[in-house]
């Protein structure tokens, strides 16, 4: 599993000329063209962030010979209610660049269109200290206000990441905790998500896990949406007696179903099956289960040839169909990674009967 990578993504203007099916180049050849060209822009325009990615992958690299085609129908089947509560880790670009209300409103009708209604808004990583500074959502209530008044069933979760360095340094506990408890009060967010990878299993990282969520639940209080990214790499998963204490500080456990480092189906099968039937059935009671599929570009860890929205829904189904999971819903990592075989896989796993 990759702890935690460090990654460019394109400007606003270029995600959203992506998003529409437009031939764009890839996000570190966009900017170089934009430093070369438009220097005097510098002064006016938002520059690509750097920005931790703590549920794994990397930014996707867009191309093609020309306009990709046309999505394909998106329609849940009727039968199954978790094929409606659908989500997606949106790009860190849209909390801190400027953007026009018709530009929210695209990405919204995008979500629409893909009966997509969890938005989990990407503020990055927490400082060293457990802070988080106000320069890392700048834009998030104009994002919610513009959000809400155009689609109110919109879901808005924010995701944070930290570290294992987090997790045994209790001083930065009560820090974090304040973090997630402000954007409930100040933001009005329907969930805070939490991913503090890498994880670990030793005596000491499991008490201290224990000690931060307990912190943190407190902080937001017991009616809370609180939602846990966790890893499906068996070497590094807790006992069964853990993870059903662990999970019950949480609404939802959601597994990050990829960085694998399969390269074959077989092998990612045997991950899925084996991690997805394990952590269900070690959950808390009344905990939701909410897998995350994947869709980015290639890493050490993640061949998307392999890993992807089509094979990981595939097998899920196997489980599901053998009542051997339940899920709530699912989500996608991520929008900023999403392309025409992503939308061919989504409407795929929406109409399944």
């Amino acid at each position: 599993m990759v702890d935690q990578v460090a990654d460019k993504e394109a400007t606003v203007t270029d995600r959203l000329a992506v998003m529409n099916g437009l031939n764009q180049p890839s996000p570190i050849a966009g900017f170089r063209a934009f430093l070369k060209g438009n220097l005097c822009l510098l002064m006016v325009a938002a520059v690509i962030p750097l920005f931790p990615v703590g549920c794994g992958g990397s930014g996707s690299t867009v191309s093609s010979s020309g306009s990709n085609p046309p999505p394909p129908s998106f329609t849940a089947n009727p039968a199954h209610a978790f094929q409606k509560e659908n989500g997606v880790f949106l790009d860190y670009g849209f909390m801190v660049n400027p953007m026009t209300n018709s530009q929210i409103q695209s990405v919204v009708s995008w979500m629409q269109t893909r009966l997509i209604t969890y938005q989990f808004l990407n503020v990055s990583a927490l400082n060293a200290d457990g802070t988080m500074s106000s320069s890392q959502y700048t834009q998030l209530a104009n994002w919610i206000a513009v959000s809400r008044a155009a689609a109110p069933n919109q879901k808005f979760i924010i995701y944070i990441s930290g570290t294992l360095t987090h997790v045994n340094t209790p001083a930065t506990w009560p820090n974090i905790a304040a973090v997630c408890k402000m954007f409930f009060t100040t933001f009005n967010v329907d969930g805070v998500n939490l991913d503090f990878e890498p994880y670990r299993t030793d005596s000491v990282s499991e008490a201290n896990y224990a000690g931060m969520f307990g912190a943190i639940r407190t902080a937001v209080g017991p009616s809370a949406n609180l939602s846990l990214d966790y890893t499906t790499d068996q070497d590094y998963t807790w006992s069964p007696s853990v993870y059903k204490q662990l999970s019950s500080y949480f609404n939802m456990m959601m597994p990050m179903v990829y960085d694998s480092s399969c390269t074959t189906a077989s092998c990612y099968n045997t991950v899925i099956d084996t991690a997805l039937e394990y952590q269900y059935s070690n959950l808390a009671p009344g905990v939701q289960f909410y897998p995350i599929l994947p869709t980015y570009a290639a890493s050490d860890t993640h061949t998307p040839a392999v890993e992807n929205i089509a094979s990981c829904s595939a097998e899920l189904w196997n489980l599901i169909n053998a009542s051997k999971v339940s899920v709530y819903g699912v989500s996608v990592w991520w929008h900023y990674g999403w392309d025409s075989t992503a939308d061919t896989d989504w409407a795929a796993w929406l109409a399944h009967s």
